[in-house]
């Protein structure tokens, strides 16, 4: 083989192999956007990977509050209905898992501390 010939087949080479690490590169990069929507999904936050989860808890007086996890870790103990004066908290589970889930939704979208408003609450028909 000519020297010629052998270096277009080094050049071709060499394309191939750029050609084929570009591919790879945004294949990874896609992978791994696709992988951070997932978990968002799944209620994880992509910033630390902490999963934000909820118990509903009992409080004074055969009433309802929650508590928020994130990562496991207790983030808000609320015991009464929040935003209102008093030191009872909800009537039913179902009215404390409604603002809960809310609260949850709010933390997701980065507001912390994640307030409720009265009208928040008349809206969720819990007060």
């Amino acid at each position: 083989m000519s020297p010629y010939i052998i270096e277009n087949r080094l050049k071709q080479l060499a394309t191939l192999i750029l050609i084929t690490t570009v591919v790879s590169f945004i294949m990874q990069a896609q992978y791994t956007i696709g992988v951070k929507s997932k978990d968002e999904k799944q209620g994880i936050n992509s910033a630390n990977k902490s999963a934000i989860t909820y118990k509903i808890i009992s409080a004074p007086n055969n009433t309802w509050g929650y508590d928020i996890y994130s990562n496991n870790k207790l983030t808000i103990h609320q015991p009464t209905i929040p935003g209102m004066p008093g030191n009872e908290g909800f009537k039913t589970k179902e009215a404390a898992t409604k603002v809960a889930e809310l609260v949850i939704e709010k933390m997701k979208k980065g507001e912390m501390p994640p307030t409720i408003s009265k009208e928040e609450l008349q809206k969720l028909n819990v007060i």
